[in-house]
């Protein structure tokens, strides 16, 4: 679900050209866990999202251009249809306010006041449908590495996924790890807090082998276990696409919250360049 988060993003844009919170409560917990997706059907919540991006183009060792994007919005999701046997959730995310500029969709999200109706397995993430998009299109990035077994704290896991982009056709490939680093109380449930490493590829490259492609995802994302659904997120992405002459560096952040009360309770900002991700907010 976008509350889910939608949150894996790439701003690759060279290919056309491609706050603070307090920890949550850690508590003991020595149990395995499923970590899987759920809904209530007709339930309606709501999400917060910032994204934030800024784009660096340096000609040998001069600075030519320094730009930063950003766009605050805010979607809601309708679950329509939830069968825990079939391992199936059906649910529509719409995007109900925008501020700042960029197009939602290259973040996987609707534009203002756009809907797009989902089909997802709760077991894995895999998308069976996003509206009329492609199944090869970034709507289908799954939302959130999933376990296809029971874990523990210290457990790994794998996702990768491959899709096309929509601006240059160029076949691309997501690598992430996840590690369940702890088992927090959030309120009077209990909490995954998840770790998340990796990057993205390029598989076939359609430059110059003389120009290099980097990528590194990093970030943290608390998931609420009985709700079955991501509390808070935030996703950092580094990109530098690398030429004899020119370079090109791409950082940027996600942060995301699901609203579980009258009011949001973390930041709503972020800073593309900083390294370090915010440890997972108590709620």
């Amino acid at each position: 679900m976008a509350g889910l988060g939608r949150f894996l993003f790439w701003v690759l844009p060279c290919l056309p050209a491609l706050g603070c919170a307090s920890l949550g409560q850690k508590t003991p917990y020595s149990k395995k866990i499923e970590i899987r997706l759920k809904g209530q059907p007709g339930s309606v919540s709501e999400t917060r999202y910032h994204s934030s991006a800024r784009t660096q183009k340096f000609v040998g060792s001069q600075l030519v251009r320094d730009k930063v994007e950003r766009v605050d919005f805010v979607v809601n999701q309708v679950v329509s249809k939830y069968d825990p046997a079939e391992k199936t959730l059906w649910y529509t995310v719409r995007t109900i306010s925008k501020d700042g500029a960029g197009d939602l969709r290259d973040l996987s999200f609707p534009e203002l006041h756009e809907s797009i109706e989902y089909v997802i397995r709760t077991d894995s993430a895999q998308v069976l449908k996003a509206g009329a998009f492609s199944p090869q299109s970034v709507f289908f990035v799954p939302t959130l590495p999933m376990p296809l077994r029971e874990v523990q704290v210290g457990d790994t896991w794998l996702m990768e996924h491959d899709w096309i982009s929509a601006h240059n056709q160029v076949p691309l490939r997501l690598k992430l790890v996840a590690i369940l680093k702890e088992i927090v109380r959030c309120s009077d449930h209990w909490c995954a807090d998840l770790e998340l490493s990796g990057g993205l590829e390029l598989v076939q490259f359609p430059v110059k082998a003389t120009v290099r492609f980097e990528s590194r995802v990093w970030g943290r994302v608390l998931f609420d276990i009985e709700r079955g659904d991501i509390l808070w997120s935030e996703i950092r992405n580094r990109e530098n696409l690398i030429s004899p002459d020119e370079r090109t560096l791409v950082d940027s952040c996600m942060l995301s919250e699901l609203k579980i009360s009258s009011r949001y309770r973390t930041a709503s900002d972020c800073q593309p360049e900083e390294i370090a991700v915010s440890q997972s907010p108590r709620f």
